[in-house]
């Protein structure tokens, strides 16, 4: 418990960081991809992005050693209209449950640096250091879209950013079930909705839309220690 990470360095400069609570960061000096691969944060395409990660998860394939490994990359834009593209795998499962967990808790990064090159690998598993404590029965879609609407989330957006000051279903654009790996004390599941905020409160580049994010618990609430709306960041 009182040890927060341990280091080492290769021979080639290579810097290896082991976290206590599952997650392995790799750093690289210099790791080139071939030519025909168009590695960047924002000038790849969804497609380039694939065919990258397809390329990283079978050349570090001893590294993840995942039996089904799933890739997808993700693009957010800035207030300015600058893309930001983020490069994931996980181990897909016919398991439901597991792919779920493996899919938020126990998935790897890959981050390029400004040349295309591969400059970090984060591999997160916080389930190797967490602790197994039951199942729980969990609340309804529908029912968490309500404790929503009436403001029983968790969230770091303004009340001044959501229109008219409280969220509507005609706002809601995105739903999922997730598991938050921001260390909490507890790993549990909750309801994650992507909602549309008001624009005329936000600078945003014309033709944007910015997505608040809000977390309902989804474990029914007489399982929870304590279940007060308050603000917290995502």
């Amino acid at each position: 418990s009182d040890l927060y990470s341990v280091d080492a360095k290769c021979s080639d400069n290579t810097a290896i960081t082991v976290y206590g609570d599952g997650q392995i960061r790799i750093n690289f000096e210099k790791q080139t991809l071939p030519s025909d691969y168009n590695f960047s944060y924002n000038s790849t395409s969804k497609e380039e992005a694939q065919k990258v990660l397809e390329y990283l998860s079978d050349k570090y394939d001893g590294l993840l050693n995942y039996d089904n490994a799933m890739c997808y990359s993700v693009a957010d834009r800035t207030f300015s209209g600058d893309e930001s593209r983020s490069y994931f795998v996980y181990d897909n499962s016919d398991d439901p449950v597991k792919s779920i967990l493996n899919y938020n808790l126990s998935f790897t990064t890959f981050a390029p640096n400004d040349n295309g090159e591969l400059m970090c690998i984060w591999l997160n598993n916080p389930l190797c250091a967490s602790e197994y404590l039951g199942d729980y029965p969990i609340i309804t879609e529908n029912e968490a879209t309500e404790a929503l609407m009436i403001g029983k989330y968790f969230s770091s957006v303004p009340n001044d950013y959501i229109r008219s000051g409280s969220i509507v279903k005609e706002d809601i654009a995105k739903t999922e079930l997730v598991y938050r790996n921001n260390r909490e004390k507890y790993y549990q599941p909750y309801y994650k909705y992507y909602v549309e905020l008001d624009p005329e409160a936000l600078n945003m580049a014309d033709g944007l839309k910015n997505y608040g994010i809000f977390y309902v618990p989804a474990i029914e609430s007489e399982y929870l220690e304590e279940y007060k709306p308050n603000i917290e960041f995502n």
